[in-house]
């Protein structure tokens, strides 16, 4: 029987057995107990153990480490909750080895962060709203005088989240020796789960299929229940305030129905994504620009940047861009072309230029073909000036060009003469396939050479200044007529490109 059904039963059965031994709002309590369940010394109906608090789900309890009372199979006992995949910021979900302050701070030293302070953020189980909304309501029946349960004072009110917060910060920060800032740049998400929550609040979603309100899914991720929502669902707190008494007492009694177990924590700890940029050169033929093509290349140029140039920041993973990008078989050189490596969840700080130049050393020493320099720390808009181009960039190019037939010193003048060449490139052939329509793109060609190879009679090296995005192949070849005009047709004759370099990449970086 899959694990959500099991969990589904436990609870349903646990809640139907209080329910036969709950009477309306407001009947006596049993001899030598409180309206909660506890026995006048403190312990619970089990007399051995403290109860599991109805409002928080335990997550109050948890503060001294100790439970309050509680037993280990109230804390630790219940079903296992599945857990949410890696979020996008990098960082898994470890369920905590106790929910409090040192066992989640046991868990944070897992991750092996280095961080001078770090952003809390807290999120509780879904059921905790309606479970405020339901004590509420038993206090304005016990105590229906009470000016500061009347609606209007009530929103006043702190909740369990904002007393869990103000309770756990500081007890966090002194297990973990860190500051506590809003704006740190490691955030330390704790998430309370609890494996009848979901269920609970199942009925405020009726078209959903599972209980709780799903999160949209990227692409690859596991259809799992969002089992953080307070944090994050609006629609559960808008739907609870409307809720009427009846209502609050079908869904989880009023007051709520003691769970058997706690709410236990489970822990994120991701950086938010730093940023590395410089150049690189690609000196030889056989490297692809991203991981390797089987039977093409030997490396790429991201696996080597990233192989000499992060290991110090120890991240989960990386993202390239760089200001357009060249064939396997085509060298980039010069300066070399502007990359900027966004790094995702990176455990330690940002290393200094020494740790930089050592690394570019390194990456030079190792001979694989790729060599970076001007290394350092960028930024996002470094990142997303890149991801969108520039449409100022220049790109240099030279260029080996086999022709149909001898061109005359005439021709080769005449081309040598161009600026500001207009052509109209469609989508080239060998992508076609990859695109969702055939599109022409305006280019220009802003300065352009022929010069013919000594020795040969239909050899030429072609030097050329672009427009960034230009493609250089289909300018010499033609393409089929997909560019015009090209190479071929200024001279008057087929011509075929035997080799491609990239000497220069100009643009704002």
């Amino acid at each position: 029987m899959p694990q959500q059904q099991v969990l589904s039963m436990e609870y349903s059965q646990h809640r139907d057995h209080h329910r036969q031994n709950q009477d309306a709002v407001g009947q006596p309590a049993a001899e030598g107990t409180d309206t909660d369940g506890h026995t006048a010394d403190g312990s619970g109906n089990s007399g051995d153990a403290t109860v599991v608090c109805l409002l928080c789900l335990g997550i109050m309890q948890s503060l001294d480490g100790r439970g309050s009372g509680l037993t280990a199979t109230q804390c630790r006992g219940g079903p296992a909750v599945a857990l949410p995949d890696r979020g996008a910021g990098g960082g898994s979900w470890l369920l905590a080895s106790d929910s409090s302050p040192a066992g989640i701070a046991r868990t944070i030293s897992v991750e092996g962060h280095d961080p001078s302070a770090v952003a809390p953020k807290l999120s509780l189980p879904p059921g905790v709203l309606l479970r405020q909304a339901a004590t509420l309501q038993a206090l304005r029946s016990l105590l229906p005088h009470a000016p500061w349960l009347s609606p209007a004072q009530a929103i006043n009110l702190p909740g369990v989240k904002m007393a869990k917060r103000h309770a756990l910060t500081p007890l966090l920060a002194a297990e973990l020796g860190y500051e506590v800032q809003s704006s740190a740049e490691v955030t330390v998400a704790v998430m309370w789960v609890h494996p009848g929550s979901n269920e609970e609040v199942g009925f405020l979603f009726p078209g959903s299929g599972n209980q709780g309100k799903r999160h949209k899914r990227r692409r690859g991720e596991r259809n799992v229940t969002n089992l953080a929502s307070i944090g994050r669902t609006g629609a559960i707190g808008t739907q609870v305030a409307a809720l009427g008494p009846g209502q609050l007492k079908q869904a989880c009694g009023v007051p709520p129905l003691p769970p058997t177990h706690c709410a236990q924590a489970a822990v994120r700890v991701a950086r938010g994504a730093v940023y590395v940029g410089g150049r690189y050169r690609k000196l030889a033929r056989d490297i692809s620009q991203f991981p390797r093509l089987q039977g093409k290349a030997v490396t790429s140029v991201e696996e080597e940047l990233v192989r000499h140039l992060l290991p110090g920041l120890r991240c989960d993973s990386h993202n390239l861009k760089s200001a357009g990008r060249e064939d396997c078989d085509v060298r980039m050189l010069g300066r070399g072309r502007p990359f900027v490596l966004e790094v995702i969840n990176a455990r330690a700080a940002m290393p200094d230029a020494v740790y930089f130049q050592a690394a570019e050393d390194a990456l030079t020493a190792s001979g694989c073909g790729v060599e970076a320099e001007g290394v350092c720390a960028a930024d996002k808009g470094d990142y997303a000036a890149l991801k969108l181009g520039d449409a100022t960039q220049r790109t240099s190019y030279s260029a080996l060009c086999r022709l149909s037939a001898e061109p005359t010193l005439q021709q080769l003048a005449d081309v040598s003469s161009m600026k500001e060449l207009q052509l109209a490139q469609h989508t080239p052939r060998r992508v076609l396939w990859q695109r969702a329509a055939d599109s022409v793109r305006p280019r220009l060609v802003h300065d352009l050479k022929c010069i013919a190879v000594p020795g040969t009679k239909h050899h030429v090296v072609l030097e050329l200044t672009t427009q960034g995005g230009t493609h250089i192949k289909q300018f010499v070849d033609y393409d089929n007529g997909r560019t015009v005009p090209s190479l071929g047709t200024l001279l008057g004759c087929s011509a075929e490109m035997l080799q491609l370099d990239v000497t220069d990449v100009d643009t704002d970086f």
